[in-house]
């Protein structure tokens, strides 16, 4: 009877092991486009602070992407690929957030400016690189994340 056992453990942890790597792709990018609205949001305050007479409706701008930064630190992970783009985004998000002050400082609009800019960039370049694993994972679905003004 033990035999069978052994037999039927070996068996089964043959047939997980020929499952292959589970996708963690789609729901990461799922979880991407949740958080879609924060990024809209920060397009919107690019906008806003080269807008004359509304740069003031940008003064959360720190909030905002406190907020994204925070959302993904909730974010497990266990592909280093995914990993590794993941971190960069956060990476991006904490450097943007060190060069802003205080909104009723005369560097503010440029500064907060700098800020989105260089998180677009990065976002945009993260993207460029979710959208190519996207395609060698054959998806047949169009890539869903753009850095764009809607």
């Amino acid at each position: 009877m033990r035999k069978n056992s052994i037999l039927i453990a070996l068996i089964v942890s043959g047939l997980l092991a020929c499952e292959g790597k589970k996708d963690e792709l789609t729901p990461y990018i799922q979880t991407l486009q949740g958080l879609e609205s924060h990024s809209q949001q920060l397009m919107r305050y690019q906008v806003y602070l080269t807008t004359e007479g509304m740069t003031s409706q940008a003064h959360d701008v720190e909030q905002v992407m406190q907020t994204l930064l925070d959302e993904l630190e909730k974010v497990e992970l266990e592909d280093k690929r995914l990993r590794a783009l993941h971190n960069a985004k956060k990476r991006a998000l904490k450097a943007a957030m060190r060069k802003l002050v205080e909104p009723d400082f005369p560097t503010f609009v440029p500064n907060a400016q700098k800020s989105i800019g260089r998180v677009e960039e990065e976002f945009t370049k993260i993207y460029g690189n979710l959208e190519l694993m996207w395609q060698r994972a054959d998806k047949t679905e169009p890539f869903p994340l753009k850095w764009e003004a809607k």
